[in-house]
């Protein structure tokens, strides 16, 4: 059937022949049909759709590494961010400044200890191997914001609850003991066979570590709340001793805050070196860390978000070993210490090592493979 092109009747026929219509007379042309494809053109169109589902293939098995930043990623982010060697499970996801140092494995390597986030407002004290970054152990989720120690290389102390501490084995993570305090305690001392722990409101209580039961502990200092790593970054400058020298890094407190890097032997200066690295943050942080000869300092290029770079430093001559990117650590550090010739560093939202004398990075954390 067809239809007339001079009424828009229906008229019967054949599209090859012309039809006159019934009702207006009308003549109704043969209709032009398109010329028949060659074999040669369908080859080719059946090679361009092949071709073009390969492409989408690739695409959808792909995984593009997405770009480093500041802000905290979901843990599903994380694990596809990868380091120089592949991860071997989900990365661990840190966000605290809290770090200490035990032997969990009995290996005589020094294995971290931190606060693994878990969800929006939990956390569990995760022990990491120190020569790989396996997760070995995590206990139990809990909320609020605790305290977290090391009282030697086998006790781990964690703040629980309102207004307790508890301790942990470090082999296996179980309970050995906990203790109710005055107050949400929030900063420890540890001494010979005992720590001094600090509540909420400067109450200060003496603990023996073996059984938490309240003793005096004069080998351990009424510790101070203001003071330790998080606060010696803030001064400028910062004065670190190293041997018979002392290593001075300060940042200018004009225009841009641009790193210079000094050592000084009896109050003489015997070597600086400027740096071309930025004191991070919105009030200058100054951190650095001598382990093995080599001092690190870390700090921002000061280009685009200002991500965040190691400098190698040898503490002998000031000369500069070496300076590594780290775009991963987004433009703030909340903590970083040496271990085992090694830096470990708790930056954009994961636990790293780095590799001290070549400043490379080492590992990237992974939450250990069962939870509790």
């Amino acid at each position: 059937m067809r239809w007339c092109k001079g009424c828009a009747a229906a008229v019967e026929g054949e599209p090859s022949e012309n039809v006159r219509c019934p009702q207006c007379g009308a003549d109704n042309p043969p209709l032009q049909l398109p010329p028949a494809v060659s074999p040669a053109v369908r080859m080719l169109a059946v090679g361009g759709m092949v071709a073009l589902a390969l492409g989408f293939a690739v695409l959808f098995f792909i995984q593009v590494e997405p770009p480093p930043d500041g802000t905290r990623p979901s843990r599903g982010a994380l694990s596809a961010r990868t380091p120089s060697r592949a991860l071997r499970g989900l990365a661990l996801e840190v966000y605290r400044d809290d770090l200490c140092f035990v032997d969990a494995n009995g290996d005589g390597t020094l294995d971290p200890v931190v606060w693994m986030s878990d969800g929006k407002d939990q956390s569990r004290v995760a022990v990491v191997d120190g020569r790989t970054g396996e997760g070995i152990w995590a206990s139990p989720a809990g909320k609020g914001r605790h305290v977290l120690g090391c009282a030697d290389t086998d006790t781990i102390l964690a703040g629980a609850g309102h207004a307790s501490l508890r301790a942990l084995d470090a082999r296996t993570g179980a309970e050995r003991w906990s203790v109710d305090l005055p107050g949400q305690p929030e900063a420890l001392s540890v001494g010979e066979g005992c720590i001094t722990v600090l509540s909420r409101g400067g109450v200060a209580t003496g603990l023996q570590r073996a059984t938490g039961a309240m003793i005096a502990c004069p080998s351990a200092p009424t510790p101070d709340a203001f003071a330790g790593p998080r606060w010696d970054r803030t001064k400028n400058p910062r004065l670190v001793p190293v041997g018979e020298l002392s290593l001075r890094l300060s940042a200018a407190t004009e225009g841009a805050p641009k790193l210079t890097l000094e050592a000084l032997k009896a109050g003489t200066v015997v070597w600086t070196r400027p740096l071309d690295a930025r004191a991070p943050g919105a009030s200058p942080e100054l951190m650095l860390v001598v382990a093995g000869g080599i001092v690190i300092v870390a700090g921002s290029d000061g280009g685009g978000a200002g991500r965040m770079r190691f400098v190698g430093i040898d503490v002998g001559s000031g000369n500069v070993l070496y300076e590594r990117p780290a775009g991963w650590a987004g433009p703030h550090i909340p903590a970083m210490d040496a271990s085992d010739g090694r830096l470990v560093v708790i930056a954009g939202g994961s636990l790293r090592a780095i590799d001290i004398p070549t400043g490379e990075e080492a590992w990237q954390a992974v939450a250990p493979a069962s939870l509790p």
